[in-house]
C-alpha cells in the first residue's frame, strides 16, 4: 500500500455534505452548542467591542425549531409500531413461548422499534446506515448458537461515520453493487483498574478478490517517541453466508441534510434575536444627563442621593426613542413564519395541482403523491427490509420479509391546497407548526370513523348524483371532533346540545 493510500481518507462527496451537517447538528445541539462555536454563528460587529460581542454571545439563546420540526416528523412516521409481514421468520419476530430477535436487536438491549426511530431521526443529517453482523464463532447446529449465544445484529452508524464508498457493476448480473465502505469508530479501552481512553479505529468493509464480502479492522498504533499515530489491520474475515456486503442505507452517502435550509432560517433569527436584545437593552436603560451641575460629579444613581445644580442647572434622563425595536420584532415574526414553511415543506407534495382533475382523482392523488418525508419514510423501509434480508441468511433464511411502517403515506403528505392554507394560518399566528403535525397525525386528513376508501366511495357516489358537498372546514380554534360529516349532500343535525335559536358557524 503506497503512503497516500491511508485508510484515513474520506470520499470527496463526504468532505462536501460535512461542512453542511455540521451545520445541521450544531443547531439540533442547541443554545449551548451555538454559544461554544462563538462567532461561526454569531458574528462580531464592526468596531463592537469584545466585552460588549461576549455579553451577546453569553446572553443569546436559540429557538430550537429545527430540533422540534425533526422530532415531530420523525413522530408523524412512528405514529404506530412498525408490523411484520407473515413472510418475517419466526426467529426474527419470535412466538408465543420464545422470543425473537426484534426483542434485541442490536444486541444492546434495544427493540427493533427503538432502533429504528433512532436510526431514522439520526438520517435527517444526509443518511444513516446499518451494518449486520454476527459473531465470528462457529457452531455445528443452530441449538450450539443458541446455547453460546451466537446471533446476527445490527449497528448503526451516522453520516459523519460513513467516511469512504465506492460502487462497482457486478460482472455478471451488471447490478450496481456497494464495494467498499469504511466506518469510523470511537472505543473505549481499558488503560488500567479505574482509567478508560478513547481510541479511534476504522471498520472496512469490501469485496475481496473472490466478490466475496469480506472485512478488515484498522486499530491506531503510536510511534514511539514521535507520538504520531498510523492504523494497522489487526482483525479481519469474511461476512459469512453473505452474497453482498451486509450494510443497508437509509438516503443516500452523498445526501445533504434534508432539514438544512430550516437550520440556517433557525440561525438567522438566533442571531436577529440577539440584536434585538441589545437593542432593548439599550433602548430600555434610561441614562443619566446634567448641565450646569456644582461640585463632583456623582458617585451613585438613584432616588436617595442629592444633587447640588447651578441657577441655571438642568438634570434628567435621556431615553432612546427605540423606534428600531418594533421593526425588529416584525422581522423576528416574518423569519418564524419562515421556519415553519420550511418545516412544513418535508409534507408537501411534489405534483402541482390541476383544476381540471375530478375530486376522486384528488383523493387519490393525495393518497399517492410523493412528499419529501415519504421518500425518506420509504428509503427507511427498504433499509430496513434489506438488514432483515442480510439477518435471515445468517439464520439460514432465503429470506427477511417485509414491514410496514406505522403511518400510511396519506398521512405523510399535504396538498397544494392545504399547504397553502395551514401555511397562513401558521403565518397569522393562528396556528402553529405543532398543533398542525399534531391535528395531521390524529386525524390523518379525514373526519373521524372515515376510512379513505370509505370517502372515496361515498365521493364517486356523490359525483353521480351530483350532489357533492365538502365537509365544514376545521375552525383554527376548534378540536378535531368539531369536523362535520356530510351525508347525501345534507349536514348531520346540529349539537343537541347547541343553545336553542343559535347562529349557525359563519363558514370559513
Amino acid at each position: 500500500m503506497a503512503n497516500d493510500d491511508q485508510v484515513t481518507i474520506t470520499h470527496p462527496e463526504y468532505d462536501e455534505a460535512e461542512t453542511q451537517r455540521q451545520i445541521f447538528r450544531d443547531v439540533c445541539g442547541g443554545t449551548e452548542e451555538l454559544r461554544e462555536k462563538g462567532k461561526a454563528y454569531l458574528p462580531q460587529f464592526p468596531a463592537e467591542h469584545d466585552e460588549d460581542w461576549r455579553y451577546r454571545k453569553d446572553t443569546a439563546t436559540l429557538l430550537n425549531v429545527t430540533l422540534k420540526t425533526r422530532d415531530t416528523l420523525v413522530g408523524l412516521v412512528f405514529q404506530k409500531d412498525i408490523t411484520f409481514g407473515d413472510d418475517v421468520p419466526d426467529e426474527i419476530t419470535g412466538t408465543e413461548t420464545t422470543d425473537g430477535l426484534i426483542e434485541n436487536i442490536d444486541n444492546q438491549g434495544n427493540h427493533f422499534n427503538i432502533f429504528a426511530r433512532n436510526l431514522f431521526s439520526d438520517s435527517f443529517d444526509g443518511c444513516s446506515g446499518i451494518l449486520v453482523d454476527a459473531p465470528v464463532a462457529r457452531a455445528t447446529d443452530r441449538g450450539m448458537e443458541l446455547a453460546l449465544g451466537i446471533r446476527p445484529y445490527w449497528v448503526e452508524y451516522k453520516a459523519c461515520d460513513i467516511r469512504n464508498w465506492d460502487y462497482e457493476v457486478n460482472p455478471i448480473s451488471k447490478k450496481k453493487e456497494l464495494s467498499l465502505v469504511v466506518l469510523h469508530e470511537r472505543v473505549t479501552k481499558k488503560k488500567g483498574f479505574f482509567l478508560r481512553e478513547e481510541e479511534t479505529q476504522y471498520r472496512v468493509l469490501f469485496l475481496n478478490e473472490a466478490r466475496k464480502p469480506a472485512w478488515q479492522l484498522w486499530t491506531q498504533v503510536k510511534s514511539v517517541g514521535s507520538g504520531e499515530i498510523s492504523y494497522l489491520v489487526t482483525e479481519e474475515g469474511t461476512f459469512e453466508k453473505q452474497e453482498q456486503i451486509p450494510f443497508a442505507i437509509v438516503g443516500d452517502l452523498c445526501d445533504k441534510p434534508p432539514l438544512l435550509d430550516l437550520a440556517y432560517k433557525n440561525i438567522e433569527h438566533y442571531q436577529t434575536y440577539s440584536d434585538y436584545k441589545s437593542i432593548i437593552h439599550k433602548t430600555c436603560v434610561p441614562m443619566l444627563w446634567t448641565a450646569g451641575m456644582d461640585g463632583e460629579a456623582p458617585k451613585s444613581i438613584g432616588g436617595s442621593n442629592w444633587w447640588r445644580l447651578s441657577e441655571q442647572g438642568k438634570m434628567g434622563f435621556a431615553e432612546p426613542a427605540g423606534n428600531s425595536i418594533e421593526k425588529t420584532r416584525v422581522c423576528l415574526e416574518d423569519i418564524k413564519a419562515d421556519m415553519a414553511l420550511l418545516g412544513l415543506a418535508m409534507l408537501a407534495s411534489d405534483r402541482r395541482a390541476n383544476a381540471d382533475v375530478t375530486a376522486t382523482e384528488k383523493l387519490l392523488d393525495s393518497i399517492q403523491e410523493t412528499s419529501t418525508l415519504q421518500v425518506r419514510a420509504t428509503q427507511l423501509k427498504d433499509a430496513l427490509e434489506l438488514a432483515l434480508d442480510f439477518t435471515a441468511l445468517y439464520l439460514g433464511k432465503d429470506e427477511g420479509g417485509s414491514i410496514e411502517l406505522g403511518a400510511t403515506w396519506a398521512e405523510m403528505v399535504v396538498s397544494a391546497q392545504e399547504l397553502a392554507a395551514l401555511s397562513s394560518l401558521v403565518d397569522l399566528g393562528q396556528l402553529s407548526l405543532e398543533s398542525f403535525l399534531w391535528v395531521l397525525e390524529k386525524t390523518g386528513k379525514l373526519p373521524p370513523d372515515i376510512t379513505a376508501e370509505e370517502e372515496i366511495v361515498r365521493i364517486k357516489g356523490e359525483l353521480t348524483d351530483e350532489t357533492l358537498n365538502p365537509p365544514t372546514p376545521l375552525n383554527p380554534n376548534s378540536s378535531p371532533g368539531d369536523i362535520q360529516k356530510v351525508t347525501n349532500g345534507k349536514q348531520n343535525p346540529p349539537n343537541p346540545t347547541q343553545a336553542k335559536g343559535a347562529a349557525a358557524p359563519a363558514a370559513q
